[in-house]
């Protein structure tokens, strides 16, 4: 379930650009408008049973995504791969002692200098 929240209007506007103090341009210098595009956003929520909002208010945006997800049916899942987990540590583990071991008894080799 996907649901949507459309910000802004159709007709669009511009959108400012603190660090300039200006408009946002594109690549040829053109000001961007930033357009609300209703029916695509309906159409994702419609394919995926979810609820398209039009931001309006906070308050009354957040309570109709609210009374759609409520309607959601609740189910519990369990992670069962951290309940079914073989270690193997302890192989590597006996590796490194052996070799830690090795290396007390086997003397160290002097080279002679030429």
């Amino acid at each position: 379930m996907v649901c949507t929240v459309g910000i802004g209007s159709p007709e669009g506007s511009q959108i400012p650009d603190s660090a300039t103090n200006d408009y946002k341009r594109d690549a040829m210098g053109n000001i961007v408008i930033s357009k609300l595009n209703e029916d695509e956003l309906k159409q994702i929520a419609e394919k995926t049973n979810g609820v398209y909002v039009h931001f309006e208010s906070s308050g009354q945006t957040v309570n109709d995504l609210m009374k759609q997800l409520s309607q959601v049916e609740k189910k519990t899942f369990i992670d069962v791969s951290l309940l079914n987990y073989k270690t193997y540590y302890m192989w590597f583990t006996m590796a490194m002692f052996l070799l830690l071991i090795l290396e007390f008894i086997l003397p160290e080799r002097k080279r002679k200098s030429a």
